[in-house]
């Protein structure tokens, strides 16, 4: 029976809700160990729709607040599932507000599985366009959606839907707004900086200080001026060194004169002697004969 199926969802959940309060309180003492400065509180003023102006083009309503409760030009609004849209008009007691299906709805987003940021695009029908993705892979089907924060319009992290394909191959949003009734709306009295009308309220205190700087003495004002004379002194002589320079006529060239080469020196003739002549072989003796002188007469 439903009651059944209620009681066993309830103890489903019953684990989860006692591990989100332990985180949130370990997150607590992180950030007060830290020192980490936490988003502050937002205001919200409860509000209810008195009017509906719904069209092929349009898709706003009238709430029942206005600048009487604080509401301002471009606040936030939700209901108790999600975003709804924001205020683009408000007077002393009612206000106007721009459903993110609305043509002209334009809300930066990001997406919480992969931190890609992505702009929110109002068509008119039910589920707005998400557009001008980054990065291969940074969106799939079931990721959550949520404000980024860019341009101070809206607090970082306020959920919007979770992405689907539409029929015509681009990826949308389906609305958690859409699933309960719009009838009765919260209003984030949410403060962007560029809502500001006083400047002076930009002003860090640093800035203030140096404004607030006491005035230099007279011996440092002498000081600061003799070192500008000197200064303009030398840069005063140094352009009357260029003028001079530029005005001065151009030296004659002087003729070249021809390169004569000197003869180099004779070296003296290298004689080489003659090799000596190898001595002869002695001439053999005349050998004795028994012939006697007078031609063999004894």
């Amino acid at each position: 029976s439903e009651n059944r199926r209620l009681k066993a969802e309830l103890a489903e959940l019953q684990p989860w809700r006692d591990q989100a309060i332990a985180l949130k309180n370990v997150n607590a003492r992180y950030e007060a160990m830290l020192g980490l400065r936490t988003e502050p509180a937002v205001a919200m003023v409860t509000a209810r729709s008195v009017s509906e102006a719904r069209g092929p083009f349009v898709n706003a309503r009238l709430i029942d607040v206005g600048t009487d409760k604080g509401v301002r030009l471009g606040n936030p609004v939700l209901n108790e599932h999600g975003l709804v849209g924001k205020i683009v008009g408000s007077s002393g007691g009612i206000s106007r507000l721009l459903l993110l299906t609305d043509v002209s709805s334009r809300t930066p987003v990001l997406i919480d599985r992969t931190d890609a940021r992505a702009m929110l695009n109002g068509d008119g029908s039910g589920n707005p366009r998400l557009e001008y993705v980054r990065g291969s892979g940074a969106v799939q089907a079931g990721d959550r959606v949520l404000t980024s924060g860019d341009g101070g319009g809206f607090p970082r992290g306020v959920p919007i839907g979770v992405v689907a394909k539409g029929i015509d191959g681009s990826w949308r949003v389906k609305l958690f707004s859409d699933r309960g009734a719009i009838d009765y709306v919260r209003v984030m009295l949410f403060q962007d900086f560029g809502q500001l009308a006083n400047s002076a309220a930009l002003n860090a205190p640093p800035l203030a200080a140096m404004s607030a700087a006491p005035a230099p003495s007279a011996d440092q004002v002498a000081l600061i001026n003799d070192v500008a004379a000197r200064r303009a002194a030398a840069s005063e002589a140094q352009r009357a060194r260029v003028a001079a320079a530029a005005a001065a006529p151009p030296p004659s060239p002087t003729p070249a004169r021809p390169a004569t080469t000197a003869p180099s020196p004779s070296r003296p003739a290298t004689v080489t002697p003659a090799p000596a002549p190898a001595p002869s072989a002695p001439a053999p003796a005349a050998l004795a004969t028994d012939t006697p002188p007078n031609g063999g007469a004894l």
